[in-house]
C-alpha cells in the first residue's frame, strides 16, 4: 500500500464534507489524516469490505449477519492491526 501517497491536494480535501477512502490496509492513510486535520469526518474501506462479504454469505449461503455482527468483525479486525 501507498500511506505515504495522496492523490488529493490538502487544500481540495478541506472543501469535502466528508472523506471516504477505500483503502483498508494500512486503516489510516495520508488522504485520512489530512481530512481528519481539517476536522472532517472520515472513514476507511473496511466496513465496505465486510459489508460486501456478508452481503455475499446471505447470496450465496442464505446466512444472514446483523448490523451488530459487522460491527464486531470491523472491531475485531481492527484490534488485530
Amino acid at each position: 500500500p501507498e500511506k505515504y501517497n495522496c492523490p488529493v491536494a490538502p487544500e481540495l480535501i478541506r472543501r469535502c464534507g466528508f472523506a471516504y477512502d477505500l483503502i483498508y490496509n494500512p486503516v489510516r492513510t495520508n488522504f485520512l489524516e489530512y481530512a481528519k486535520r481539517a476536522g472532517i469526518k472520515n472513514c476507511n474501506g473496511l466496513y465496505m469490505l465486510v459489508g460486501q462479504a456478508a452481503e455475499a454469505q446471505r447470496i450465496w449461503n442464505h446466512i444472514e449477519l446483523t448490523e451488530y455482527e459487522i460491527d464486531e468483525i470491523c472491531f475485531s479486525l481492527i484490534r488485530e492491526k
